[in-house]
């Protein structure tokens, strides 16, 4: 699938003979295009995006290696242009320009936003008024909804290598503890004959002992077997299911990693990995049908242990402890492409404000002073002497929900790192009952200062990023529970921090 042509462009994508046909991925490291899409003949034919060195991106149906009919562009400028094209930035026909600040001209188009000029003949629309209140929050650009439209479908991507190991092991329309016999038998045989070409000696990896595919019931500790069979597949060159997951992190990266990255094609990344998630689960639940049933994986199944701990298992819970440590690092840098501009404020003001001592963040925070150490409030001797003591402490309250929180950089997936965010308020509440005793019940008046000042201390990079990738990636039953409430509180203290002035 992978291709270096004499061009210095780089291609990864499907074939038929000798030409690029199907769904494919061709970077020019000269230029610095990368197009996304559909070929043909080796042309670029059907749905497909390009996004450009200067971060020009369009979408839209290609023919003959050239964008014709109706698309969508998104300047440098975030300016964007939705309509009729005659090629790639030629506009030729109706079609609707929207600039960032929300004045649009819908009409005809002729010619080019750049270059020779534009010709345009329609009526243009000022936005409102808004007295000074802006109708687009500054993380959610104007045209963000409209990226993709026009492309190829996450789920119509790299079909033909989810084609492939459909067609080796045999994997069924429906699965069912039948169905899923003849599976193992051809996963037995991929297996064996991968071991016996292998030049290097295989230890005892464990592959040969198997989950009884046969069960009727999910329960905590079948669930424990299947999880451990999984870590063995995944991880395993010789598994069909560790050869499919690199092959797709490898297409993955390929795709949105690398040395330039576009933080336009977020979006895209992100769908595609939901995607990869469910295609990926299907082949999983072909080998174990009692998994839970649906498209997505269904909702989850809660599943509780002898000792009362609780697991929802889903496509994402058994998916994505395997998936995500491949691909985080280009995920997360798109991220953190995307959000750079609030990132970028939010650690001005926490290198700021972490230049000073923990009196006076604490004041200008708003804690109150029954959560603060008795060494600030009982400090002996001369005023000149307690004024140098408090100047000196720093970094000593809640000390170990600070450690705590620093965590979240060390996880991939993201309920490891809910749950760092749920220990880390389990450090505040204890920190909080050695101050007011064991009683102690917080409210948000209390808590919301309090934690705003472990977001300060952790000193967490990129912390925008975190919280926006723990968002789109996190499963919907988690949004309203324990998980959920904990990460609300940690998306309002990182914007509450960006509007703060940088002055204590």
């Amino acid at each position: 699938m992978l291709c270096v042509t004499p061009g210095a462009s780089v291609y990864i994508g499907e074939w038929s003979c000798g030409s690029r046909q199907g769904y494919g991925i061709s970077d020019d490291i000269v230029s610095g295009e990368k197009y996304m899409g559909m070929w043909s003949g080796d042309l670029k034919h059907g749905a497909g995006c390009v996004v450009t060195a200067d971060g020009v991106y369009y979408e839209g149906s290609f023919a003959h290696g050239k964008m014709t009919g109706k698309g969508f562009m998104l300047f440098e400028d975030e300016t964007a242009y939705e309509g009729s094209f005659a090629d790639a930035a030629v506009f030729s026909g109706h079609g609707c320009l929207t600039y960032e600040h929300g004045d649009k001209l819908e009409g005809s188009f002729y010619g080019n936003y750049h270059g020779d000029g534009m010709k345009f003949n329609g009526t243009i629309y000022r936005r409102p008024s808004t007295s000074g209140l802006t109708l687009v929050s500054q993380d959610e650009p104007l045209n963000k909804d409209k990226i993709g439209q026009f492309s190829v479908p996450a789920d119509k991507k790299w079909t033909a290598v989810f084609a492939h190991y459909e067609e080796i092991l045999c994997l069924p329309e429906e699965a069912s503890a039948a169905k899923a016999a003849v599976v193992w038998e051809h996963l037995a045989i991929l297996i064996n004959h991968a071991k016996n070409s292998s030049d290097s000696v295989v230890m005892n990896d464990g592959l040969e002992m198997i989950p009884d595919y046969y069960a009727t019931e999910l329960s905590w500790s079948y669930h424990q077997d299947v999880s451990d069979y999984l870590a063995k597949a995944f991880g395993s060159s010789l598994h069909p299911l560790g050869t499919l997951i690199t092959t797709l992190a490898n297409c993955f990266n390929a795709t949105y990693g690398g040395v330039r990255i576009h933080p336009r094609l977020l979006k895209h990344a992100v769908e595609e990995l939901h995607s990869l998630v469910k295609r990926l689960f299907r082949v999983v639940q072909a080998l174990f049908p009692v998994l839970p049933s649906g498209e997505d994986g269904g909702n989850g199944r809660i599943l509780v242990s002898p000792d009362n701990d609780v697991v929802i298992v889903s496509a994402s819970s058994l998916i994505f402890p395997h998936l995500l440590p491949r691909v985080h690092s280009s995920i997360f840098m798109l991220y953190a492409l995307y959000y750079k501009k609030d990132d970028d404020e939010y650690w001005a003001r926490i290198v700021k404000w972490n230049r000073h001592p923990d009196l006076a963040l604490l004041s200008f925070l708003g804690v109150d002073q029954k959560f603060w150490s008795s060494d600030l409030l009982m400090a002996g001797g001369g005023h000149q002497t307690r004024k140098s003591l408090i100047s000196q402490i720093r970094d000593v309250h809640f000390a170990g929900a600070v450690e705590s929180l620093q965590r979240i950089k060390t996880e991939f997936t993201p309920q490891e790192k809910l749950s760092v965010i749920l220990s880390t308020f389990r450090e505040v509440n204890q920190a909080g009952q050695e101050a007011c005793g064991p009683a102690h019940c917080w409210s948000m008046d209390d808590l919301f200062p309090v934690f705003q000042y472990v977001v300060v201390r952790a000193r967490i990079l990129q912390l925008g990023a975190e919280i926006h990738m723990i968002e789109d990636l996190m499963e919907a039953h988690l949004v309203n529970g324990e998980f959920g409430i904990m990460f609300t509180t940690l998306q309002a203290c990182y914007y509450q921090i960006l509007k703060e002035s940088l002055a204590m």
